[in-house]
């Protein structure tokens, strides 16, 4: 989780569940879920890669389709880089149970940037959020990456700062992060184009704070590598307009 001052509506009394957390769940989580994994290293990967803990928490496993509890079971639920792992013919199912054990929650996605720039394997689609915060979802198939040599591009933009990893850098051009009420909006859609409509090409305020090393580094690959309509995402992410 990148940004958990984004978690603001959790109330003293209230109990939260945390769906999928890994080895570093939320603090204030009372019951952790856990899908069950064919072997130790699968899970491992799932989790980010990161050690197994001895959490001192309640945890749950599932078989991955509904969850084990009652209906409005919890106050609070928080799914934290989790959807992308969804398979999209199973997704309409897990929205679903998310809205029907609590009626609050928060929600944190990898964005379309970020994926573009690591390509991770087990990340079955890509997700991106319009200004009304409903979600989209794009399946990621080989021929989205057709012509994009993203780890090129990333290994320039590491390069382009030496103190931090580049991804760190800049959190909020990478993930997004929302609580929610009653009802999770979201959209599957058809092509990079439909995911990616909400950003306004011709707005020339930037959204987020400019980074200057960066730019100046996604406008050399734009002139080595023929990926033009990445990066003009890339670009409008950090501010610029092409």
């Amino acid at each position: 989780m990148f940004f958990p001052e984004k978690i603001k509506g959790i109330q003293k009394k209230d109990k939260v569940l945390e769906v999928g957390p890994g080895n570093t769940p939320f603090y204030r989580s009372n019951v952790l879920l856990e899908k069950i994994y064919e072997n130790d290293e699968l899970a491992k990967l799932q989790a980010g890669g990161t050690e197994k803990r001895n959490l001192k928490k309640e945890i749950v496993y599932y078989t991955g389709e509904l969850f084990p509890f009652k209906d409005k079971e919890f106050d609070y639920v928080i799914c934290s880089h989790v959807l992308e792992h969804i398979p999209l013919n199973q997704l309409d199912i897990f929205i679903k149970e998310l809205m029907r054990v609590a009626s609050r929650g928060y929600i944190e996605v990898p964005l379309f940037t970020y994926e573009v720039l690591t390509n991770i394997e087990h990340h079955l689609s890509f997700v991106d959020v319009d200004n009304n915060n409903k979600l989209l979802f794009l399946e990621k198939k080989e021929e989205n990456f057709a012509g994009f040599a993203y780890q090129e591009v990333l290994k320039m933009l590491e390069q382009s700062n030496s103190k931090m990893p580049f991804i760190t850098c800049n959190p909020d051009t990478m993930f997004f992060g929302f609580e929610w009420e009653d009802t999770i909006a979201y959209e599957k859609v058809q092509s990079v184009e439909q995911l990616l409509g909400h950003i306004d090409k011709k707005d020339t305020k930037p959204k987020m704070p400019q980074n200057t090393i960066a730019c100046e580094t996604i406008k050399k690959c734009k002139k080595l590598l023929n990926i033009n309509n990445v990066l003009q995402i890339l670009y409008l992410r950090f501010g610029i307009v092409l």
